[in-house]
């Protein structure tokens, strides 16, 4: 756990360092930490919502119409083919 620690110290280090500077010298990801924080998150989870609720929906219909398909497919090789032969 000591070691995992120190590790996740070096990245966050690491990351930092390689991070760049805006010309004022401060760090333009704290721009971007700035810009994530102010983000109106009602929209993600609206968009989330009626995407689930649409694939809810429309998936267990979409099974149903394979099966369907796959039903009729069977038939035609099982049962008109051979008879036709």
């Amino acid at each position: 756990m000591k070691a995992f620690k120190s590790l996740l110290k070096y990245a966050v280090l690491t990351m930092a360092l390689m991070m760049p500077r805006t010309t004022d010298g401060s760090m333009a990801g704290g721009a971007a930490l700035n810009a994530l924080k102010s983000i109106d998150y009602r929209y993600f989870v609206a968009g989330g919502t009626c995407a689930a609720f649409s694939h809810g929906i429309t998936c267990p219909i979409d099974v149903i119409k394979v099966g369907f398909l796959l039903l009729s497919s069977l038939f035609l090789l099982l049962v008109v083919l051979p008879s036709v032969t």
